[in-house]
């Protein structure tokens, strides 16, 4: 398994910068294969994207990237995401949704700033004890700690710090959904104690439920990778959520009724050619085998 994944690693390292030129390509073969009898084609896809932070000076951008992919496809609501996931509303065209993790401040000004106009709703992956941390300077220490570890608060962009629980409150408000991301923004690996797990997956969410009065059914393992989770981390998982999202690139079969959501991260630095090549399925085979066990574990 390791050996496989380090070699399909190698290889999406050379290939990612041939992607954006790909992408035509890509594009117009799904399209071939939609109008053409018999070419394979077929279902509409459901793709989840993955964003962090974003920079206030780059609202602008992140704006222009959601208006131009919402000319390919088209941007569904958290509750239409879970209904399409179990079967209760059909899938009538490709069709994405918007998840933030961390809970980063930037995520308020990207709710009342771009996605409110846009009419637009997310889910936003939250830490706990980042959000209970009141002081600016002890958010940032949290940050170098949890979040990024090895860096110093000084050496952190000035706007980095997190969202409170009453920023948290008026997302759900404007009609977003606040999900679970740990409470420490633990590695749940194999050698993690049982009860460290549970701290994090179990205890994590409750206080979310808690504090805002809302039920938690979303959860997003830390980093996202297949080895910064383990069988059973998802064992556990599987007892508390109803959909746990990785980090694994990847379509979501509608009606699969599947807890395993597979997640594409982007960030405003990327090009719409590169965006566009990830959503087509060009680096989706790299985390095919991961996204397998991932099925298994939860089953």
């Amino acid at each position: 398994m390791w050996r496989a994944e380090k070699r399909e690693e190698a290889l999406m390292d050379f290939l990612r910068p041939l992607l954006p030129v790909a992408y035509p390509m890509l594009r117009l073969s799904r399209l071939v294969r939609r109008v053409v009898p018999g070419a394979g084609a077929g279902a509409a896809e459901l793709r989840v994207l993955l964003y962090h932070d974003i920079h206030p000076r780059q609202l602008d951008v992140f704006r222009d990237q959601l208006t131009d992919l919402s000319r390919r496809w088209k941007f569904i609501t958290p509750v239409q995401f879970e209904r399409v996931m179990r079967g209760e509303e059909p899938l009538r065209q490709d069709s994405l949704l918007l998840t933030f993790d961390d809970g980063f401040a930037s995520n308020s000004q990207v709710a009342e700033q771009v996605l409110k106009p846009l009419g637009m709703q997310a889910i936003f992956f939250v830490v706990t004890e980042f959000v209970d941390q009141r002081d600016r300077l002890d958010a940032r220490r949290f940050i170098c700690d949890r979040l990024k570890a090895g860096t110093e608060p000084d050496a952190l962009p000035e706007h980095w710090f997190n969202m409170g629980w009453t920023d948290l409150a008026h997302l759900i408000e404007q009609g977003h959904v606040v999900g679970a991301h740990t409470a420490t923004h633990e590695r749940l690996l194999s050698d993690v104690p049982e009860d460290v797990l549970r701290h994090e997956i179990i205890n994590g969410a409750d206080r979310l439920e808690d504090r805002l009065d809302v039920a938690v059914r979303h959860f997003a393992y830390p980093f996202g990778d297949f080895r910064s989770f383990s069988q059973q981390a998802m064992v556990i998982a599987k007892t508390r959520f109803d959909f746990v999202h990785s980090g694994l690139r990847g379509n979501n079969l509608p009606g699969s009724s599947s807890l395993v959501i597979r997640r594409d991260a982007v960030n405003t630095g990327d090009s719409h050619a590169l965006i566009g090549a990830f959503l087509e399925g060009a680096s989706d085979l790299r985390y095919h085998r991961a996204g397998q066990m991932l099925e298994c574990w939860a089953k």
